[in-house]
């Protein structure tokens, strides 16, 4: 197949047939990557491929083009007539070839130009586990979906014991990734079935072990069978414990989660639902901060939550809302803040988090990692294991070495330093103002 060929079908000038797909994907790849590798170059496709991973050399790059290429052929040849989609079952086996796949499937109907909301099942384990060498490497590239994704992590009740076991897992990263290009929900349930991920009404990849230890993946996109598949997940679904919720349901978190009553942390979710912040008084950062650790537990706050206080109004518990207070009343509730640290600085703790987000640690199993959704702009409040929380937190306070007493300080300081220049400027204003007045009078 000459060069010329290859230009005329990618330019859309020529139609492939199945006999020459191999061929064509193969010699395209090569010409692609050739102009196209560099270091860093997978961000270049964001805009194709929003879920990708990076190519440590130019034949990785090669060979993701050239699966990608195949893929995009063999799917237009093998559209149903009658129901318009493709129903072809696939497998992949090289762990290679089930990275790059993986990422071409989900950047394929994620980027579609639809209304329709996508509602994603996984039980996949993206932390630690036997996966974890081929799905650590993922990357997902921001603003690239075109459509709103409502995800659903289910885990085992045994996946404690697999993130406590390895130090280099960071459950953690995972909650808020997944948070940050989804409307992620995570359930608890006993899995008795192959790990897998499902995109409801589209398909299904599923993954096991070949007799020789490795791993294994099936696309499953026959209607018949994802429908089937469907209504398993739905019987996981009706015995599984539901450990999110957003702030538009939270008022009613203990008729949907009775449950967690037994636990301190039902407490803390109450305190939540009554923080009122219409008034700036110290009082009521004081009574919050009181209430949530009398009992021993500590507040983890990401290095962005305070700077949107003092800077944009803005506050993110119980719900993601403007308060118009005076700059003055904001730093008032900053240096109080500040003393309490000062008092008993393991109650409150500054954290280096991707997103806006508090925790609350709690003594007991379980404690609450609240967290701003980038797409909505609302709270997700997440039970998660106190145990786990904790380990992460430990092993983030060790890699940011963040001071939590010396970073008020300079916040308080910074905010001070930016309130004195604004009265300034306005003394300076007014003054002028008046000197003005004076000589038009004078006039």
């Amino acid at each position: 197949m000459s060069p010329s060929m290859i230009s005329k079908i990618l330019c859309g000038y020529r139609s492939i047939g199945l006999h020459d797909t191999e061929e064509f994907s193969s010699k395209a790849a090569i010409i692609l990557a050739e102009a196209i590798y560099a270091p860093d170059c997978c961000i270049k496709f964001g805009g194709v491929f929003p879920v990708i991973h990076d190519f440590a050399t130019r034949f990785d790059l090669e060979q993701f083009l050239f699966d990608a290429i195949r893929y995009s052929i063999n799917k237009d040849n093998m559209i149903d007539e009658l129901s318009g989609k493709c129903e072809s079952n696939e497998h992949f086996s090289a762990q290679q070839q089930i990275l790059n796949m993986f990422c071409i499937i989900l950047s394929d109907y994620i980027t579609e130009n639809s209304p329709d909301t996508l509602e994603a099942y996984s039980t996949l384990l993206q932390y630690g586990g036997q996966n974890d060498e081929i799905f650590s490497r993922i990357r997902i590239l921001p603003n690239a979906a075109k459509r709103h994704i409502i995800f659903h992590q289910l885990n085992d009740p045994d996946v404690s014991r697999v993130i406590l076991k390895d130090p280099t897992s960071r459950s953690l990263d995972v909650l808020y990734r997944q948070e940050a290009h989804t409307d992620l929900y995570r359930w608890r349930s006993k899995l008795e079935i192959d790990t897998f991920l499902l995109l409801r009404d589209h398909f299904v990849l599923l993954f096991n072990k070949l007799l020789d230890g490795s791993l294994h993946m099936t696309l499953i996109r026959k209607e018949a069978e994802v429908e089937r598949f469907c209504e398993s997940v739905a019987e996981i679904m009706k015995k599984a414990t539901c450990l999110s919720i957003s702030e538009d349901h939270l008022h009613g978190i203990f008729s949907s989660m009775p449950w967690i009553e037994k636990y301190s942390v039902a407490e803390k979710i109450r305190t939540l639902i009554n923080l009122e912040w219409s008034q700036p008084k110290p009082e009521v950062i004081a009574n919050f901060f009181r209430t949530i650790t009398e009992d021993g537990s500590s507040v983890h706050i990401s290095t962005d939550v305070l700077p949107a206080l003092l800077h944009a109004n803005q506050v993110f518990l119980p719900a993601v809302k403007r308060i118009e207070w005076p700059l003055q009343a904001r730093l008032d509730h900053l240096t109080f803040l500040h003393g309490l640290v000062r008092k008993d600085p393991k109650r409150i703790n500054i954290v280096n988090a991707m997103l806006g987000s508090i925790m609350i640690l709690c003594d007991d199993e379980l404690s609450l990692l609240c967290v701003v959704n980038p797409t909505n702009k609302k709270m997700k409040y997440h039970v998660v294991d106190s145990r786990i929380l904790k380990y992460e937190l430990e092993k983030s306070t060790a890699r940011s070495g963040i001071n939590t007493v010396e970073y008020m300080q300079t916040l308080l300081r910074n905010a001070q330093h930016e309130m004195q220049q604004t009265n300034r400027l306005r003394s300076t204003r007014t003054k002028e103002s008046t000197k003005s007045r004076e000589m038009f009078d004078m006039a």
